[in-house]
C-alpha cells in the first residue's frame, strides 16, 4: 500500500537517530547500551537475558504525538534472539504525560506497560526470543491497558544471517484505524471500535522496547501528522446491459431502463456511466465492440456491472442467442476477465423478472441464464446480484394489479417485459439495497 497516496499528511518529527545529539531528551527505563558504530542507533541490552524481565528495557522519544499518524523508521537485525517493539499512544490512564512523575517509577518490566498505570498499543515484531516464536514467524498488536492481542500478521523479516537491511517499517493511527506495513507489505490493518477492550485510544508517546539478548539497529525515525484522506478520482461505475438498463432519451417516455436511475442514489464520488443498448445479448454487445468500449475506459477499482440474458435466450435470432451452459458462460468470462485485466471489479446481475403471472405466481423465464450465471460467478469469484429473485419477491409484495403499473403495458397495453419510469426507479432501489446489503458500492 502507498499510504502517501492516501494520506494527506504533514511531517512533523523527524530525527535521523545518527548519533548522542539526536537522542537529547529521549528516556530511558531500564538498562541499555545506545552506540552508533554505523551513523545509526544501536540498541542492546545491558544485563544477561538469565534475569528474565529485567533485562529488558524501554526507550521513549519525548515528544508528545497526536492521534493520527504516520510512524516510520529504518530497521536492521543484528544479533539474535530477542524481540522489538514499539508503544504508541502511551499516557497515564488518567490522561498524564507517561513522564509525570505521580505515575509509578517503571524500569522496563514488561508488566508496567500493560498492567501500570498507562494505556497504549504495542506493536511487536521480529519475535525471536522463544523457541515457539522462531518456529513461527508473527507481528502482534496489543491494547493496553490489559494484555490484549487484536491483531495478528506473519513477519517478513529473514533471520538475521539472511536480513538484507534496511527494513522499513511503517506504522499508520488514523482514527479507529490502525495500519502496520513492513517495505510497503501491510501485516495488518486494524479498526479499534468500541467492542475492544474499550475506547480506542489517542495521541501521546512513542517508545522502543527489546528483549534480551537482541541487538539492533534504528535510523530514519519520521512521523507525520495526518490532515486527512487524499482526495482520488471518483470511482466510476460502468454498466453492461440491455434495453431493461438503458438509459433512454425524454422522447420515449414513459420507458426507462435502471441504470438511467441507479447514480442518483449515490454521492458524486460514484458515478455511472451506461453502455446499455436494447436488444443486444452477451454476444452480441461483444461483437459491436461495446465491451471493448468500456475496458478502453475503465481502471483500477472501478466496477463492470454486467446484466444479459433476456436476448440471449431468443433462438429465433441466432445472431443474439447464447446457448446458457456454454456460450452464454463463456461470454460472461470474456466480460469478467476484460474487468480484471484492468484491475476493476466485475459484478453479475442475473436478469430481471418480467411480468409473467401464472396460477397467482409470477414466474421466471430464463431459470438456465441465471443458474448459469451463479456457476459462473461461483468458479470465477466474481459478486452476484440475483436480481431474478429480488424483483420475482418484490412483484408478489404489492401484488399483479400495482406490479403491472412498472411495466410498459400499463402504458401501451401489451409490453410485459419493458419498464415505466416508475419500474426503473423501482428496481434501481432494488439494486442498491443488494450493493449495501453486500457491503460494495454502499450509499
Amino acid at each position: 500500500m502507498n499510504w502517501k497516496e492516501r494520506y494527506d499528511v504533514d511531517l512533523i518529527y523527524d530525527n535521523p537517530l545518527q548519533s548522542e545529539n539526536d537522542i537529547q531528551g529521549f528516556r530511558l527505563e531500564g538498562e541499555a547500551d545506545l552506540s552508533f558504530p554505523s551513523q545509526r542507533m544501536r540498541l542492546g541490552n545491558q544485563m544477561d537475558a538469565r534475569e528474565g524481565q529485567k533485562s529488558n528495557f524501554v526507550f521513549w522519544c519525548p515528544e508528545n504525538f497526536p492521534s493520527d499518524i504516520v510512524v516510520t523508521w529504518d530497521f536492521w537485525p543484528i544479533r539474535e534472539p530477542g524481540l522489538c517493539m514499539l508503544f504508541f499512544s502511551a499516557m497515564g490512564i488518567d490522561g498524564d504525560d507517561i513522564f509525570d512523575p505521580k505515575l509509578a517509577h517503571r524500569t522496563g518490566m514488561y508488566d508496567q506497560y500493560h498492567h501500570g498505570d498507562m494505556n497504549a498499543y504495542h506493536v511487536s515484531y521480529y519475535r525471536r526470543r522463544w523457541e515457539e516464536e522462531r518456529a513461527f514467524h508473527t507481528c502482534n498488536l496489543r491494547k493496553s491497558y490489559g494484555f490484549h492481542l487484536v491483531a495478528q500478521g506473519a513477519d517478513p523479516i529473514p533471520d538475521v544471517a539472511d536480513a538484507q537491511g534496511p527494513y522499513r517499517i511503517t506504522l499508520i493511527k488514523h482514527g479507529v484505524e490502525i495500519i502496520f506495513m513492513i517495505n510497503d507489505l501491510t501485516i495488518f490493518h486494524w479498526h479499534d471500535d468500541k467492542s475492544f477492550y474499550g475506547k480506542s485510544l489517542g495521541g501521546g508517546k512513542i517508545g522502543f522496547r527489546q528483549m534480551a539478548p537482541f541487538i539492533a539497529e534504528y535510523a530514519n525515525l519520521k512521523v507525520y501528522g495526518i490532515n486527512g484522506m487524499v482526495q482520488t478520482k471518483p470511482v466510476t461505475v460502468y454498466l453492461a446491459g440491455d434495453s431493461t438498463v438503458q438509459t433512454y432519451e425524454a422522447d420515449s417516455a414513459p420507458q426507462a431502463g435502471w441504470g438511467q436511475f441507479i447514480g442518483s442514489y449515490y454521492t458524486e464520488d460514484i458515478q455511472f456511466i451506461n453502455h446499455a443498448i436494447g436488444g443486444r445479448s452477451s454476444k452480441t454487445f461483444v461483437e459491436e465492440g461495446r465491451l471493448d468500449a468500456i475496458l478502453e475506459e475503465i481502471s483500477a477499482n472501478d466496477y463492470l456491472m454486467i446484466q444479459m440474458g433476456h436476448n440471449d435466450s431468443t433462438k429465433s435470432r441466432p445472431e443474439r442467442y447464447t446457448d446458457p451452459y456454454t456460450t452464454y458462460k463463456q461470454y460472461l468470462r470474456m466480460y469478467i476477465h476484460g474487468a480484471r485485466r484492468h484491475h476493476a471489479i466485475p459484478i453479475l446481475i442475473t436478469p430481471m423478472a418480467r411480468l409473467h403471472y401464472k396460477d397467482d405466481v409470477f414466474v421466471n423465464d430464463f431459470p438456465d441464464y441465471c443458474n448459469a450465471m451463479k456457476q459462473v460467478a461461483a468458479e470465477e469469484s466474481v459478486e452476484l446480484i440475483d436480481l431474478m429473485t429480488r424483483s420475482l419477491t418484490y412483484y408478489s409484495s404489492i401484488g399483479y394489479d400495482e406490479a403491472s403499473t412498472l411495466f410498459m403495458i400499463s402504458s401501451n397495453g401489451t409490453d410485459c417485459t419493458h419498464f415505466t419510469e416508475k419500474g426503473a426507479i423501482e428496481i434501481a432501489k432494488l439494486l442498491v439495497q443488494a450493493m449495501a446489503e453486500q457491503n460494495f458500492l454502499s450509499i
